[in-house]
This record gives structure tokens, C-alpha cells and sequence, in this order.
């Protein structure tokens, strides 16, 4: 498969899909285009050269985490509820 032959399919100037490959750095919508092309990750390739684990997204963790946030929620509505009594109050002496 030639440069040409590529680019034709990508429906890029062979020149221009030359030079961007040839540059150190490439604009995402192009390196997506020719993963899409080559049906092939590029991405994934690129974000297994950096040395940071996968954030773990478990059910069991997110549920914990809602309601360890739940219960921060309802105890800061209630300190808010206290705190408008006591402005209340004090607005009242």
C-alpha cells in the first residue's frame, strides 16, 4: 500500500498526508482518521506508553462512594438547617 493509495482513501492531498506524518506531532482528527483506516487503535497504543494505572470504575466502589456522599449531603443540610436557626434566633433577641 502506497502514501498515495492512502491518502486517496482518506481523501487527503498525498502532500499534505506526508507531511503531517512526518511531523513529530499529529492533530487528533487525523491520527482518528487513520486509525479508522487502518482499523486500528493508535490510541490505545499511545496511552500504553504512559506509566498511570486505569482508574478502577467498579459498581461496588461507586455505590460506597455515593453514599459515603449521601450521608456528607444530608449531615451538611442539617448543619445548614441548624446554623438558619440560630441565625433566626439570634435575629430574634
Amino acid at each position: 500500500m502506497t502514501g498515495a493509495e492512502i491518502a486517496r482513501n482518506l481523501q487527503k492531498d498525498p502532500a499534505s498526508l506526508r507531511a503531517a506524518l512526518n511531523r513529530p506531532t499529529m492533530q487528533v482528527n487525523k491520527l482518528a482518521d487513520l486509525s479508522e483506516y487502518f482499523q486500528y487503535n493508535f490510541f490505545r497504543e499511545i496511552a500504553e506508553t504512559f506509566p498511570y494505572s486505569a482508574p478502577d470504575y467498579s459498581v461496588k466502589n461507586d455505590r460506597t462512594e455515593i453514599e459515603t456522599l449521601e450521608t456528607k449531603v444530608r449531615d451538611l443540610e442539617m448543619e445548614v438547617k441548624i446554623l438558619k436557626q440560630v441565625i433566626k434566633d439570634l435575629k430574634i433577641k
